[in-house]
């Protein structure tokens, strides 16, 4: 379990990420329709369903209208197939559930038991198309584009009341294609950043080469730094196997080390088989303090012993505030690996700021070895 402090890391990293799967792979997010699995649709909307018919943007903005508020919705094939972009929460028996996901309010997702709409509890809505697809809805406020989610063809999509135009027959190569100018054309000054931030999060979900395509030169380009970050997050979090040696490239040799620290983060999101080697190589070799510290955090939530071999040796680096984040990654291992480790650094250690650090965060862990510890060290003071 991630500590307060390392949780805010977390969030710190994928800030501006638009879905609520921020610090998630697709891979964990599988869920069950009540019914096995099946596709559920839009409830609560005032539905209009149409043919796509010529250029996608001019279609959504036609559909959209030049005053008021609406939403234009449509689907196409997913990266992975049955993952959930909403049915993202298990109950206390550990089965998978669907929720309800509402348009407009991000992150806004709860059991039907949760809705404001009462009496519809098994109301699935109108089905819009069927499973193994992502749902790209497209908010259009007074004729302009201001907000972009996407969510699963399992999901439930609660519209509140809003109009709906659902545009039938979108390829995954047009909607790609429309998603990059929105993208490209925010990083001029023309898009909003919910606008920019879900189109990169829903570019990750389609399946095909021409999303990836996308990020790939996103990530490695010339391109403004926070798009370059956000593109690559989301080869680490949706498209980590097929992206593993452009992330591995980044790690290792883009100059800029912020990317590289990124790319360590969206490695270890992306969880293939050569994440521990590969953060464990960056926790000893890289010349950038804040890349190495960022290594040696990921490497403590991954638990494995190589990888606390590795945090351990990292307590004779140079730097000395390396030093201290890797007493801060054994306090994230589990108390019966980390308790230890943290005592003996405070019993042993040679650096007094070294076991200054070991001394606090044994004391953040509330372990009675750790109490014990604390006791001992102020009755013999």
């Amino acid at each position: 379990m991630l500590s307060k402090y390392a949780r805010v890391a977390v969030a710190s990293l994928v800030l501006g990420i638009s879905l609520a799967v921020s610090a998630t792979t697709p891979q964990q997010q599988v869920g069950q329709g009540r019914e096995g699995g099946e596709p559920r649709g839009v409830k609560h909307a005032d539905l209009e369903q149409r043919a796509l018919s010529g250029d996608l943007g001019a279609t959504i903005g036609d559909a959209g209208g030049s005053a008021g508020v609406a939403w234009v919705g449509y689907s196409v094939p997913a990266v992975h197939d049955g993952g959930s972009m909403c049915c993202h929460w298990r109950d206390d028996e550990g089965s998978d559930r669907c929720g309800v996901c509402r348009l407009g309010r991000r992150g806004a997702y709860s059991d039907d038991e949760g809705s404001d709409h009462v009496g519809d509890d098994h109301d699935d809505g109108v089905l819009l198309d069927e499973d193994g697809r992502v749902r790209v809805f497209v908010r259009v406020e007074d004729g302009k584009i201001s907000r972009i989610q996407s969510f699963s063809s399992r999901c439930v999509i609660d519209a509140g009341g809003a109009r709906v135009a659902w545009l039938r027959e979108v390829s995954g190569a047009a909607s790609a294609e429309w998603l990059a100018t929105i993208v490209e054309d925010r990083f001029g000054g023309e898009r909003s950043d919910k606008a920019v931030e879900g189109a990169l999060s829903a570019l990750a979900m389609h399946d095909g080469t021409a999303a990836l395509s996308l990020l790939e030169e996103w990530a490695t380009g010339r391109h403004p730094r926070k798009l370059r970050e956000q593109a690559i997050f989301w080869l680490g979090a949706a498209r980590g196997a097929e992206s593993w040696t452009t992330l591995v490239q980044l790690v290792t040799d883009a100059p800029d080390r912020a990317i590289r620290a990124r790319a360590v983060f969206a490695s270890y999101v992306a969880k293939q088989p050569g994440t521990v080697d590969l953060l464990i190589g960056v926790a000893r070799n890289d010349d950038a303090t804040s890349v190495r510290r960022s290594a040696l955090m990921w490497l403590a939530q991954l638990a494995g012993e190589r990888a606390i071999e590795a945090i351990q040796a990292a307590l004779d680096d140079p730097d000395t505030d390396v030093k201290r984040h890797a007493v801060f990654a054994l306090s994230q291992l589990p108390a019966d690996r980390g308790v230890p480790l943290l005592i003996a650094i405070v019993r042993e250690n040679p650096n007094p700021e070294v076991r200054k650090q070991a001394l606090f965060w044994l004391g953040q862990t509330g372990d009675e070895r750790a109490l014990e510890l604390i006791e001992e060290l102020l009755v013999g003071a």
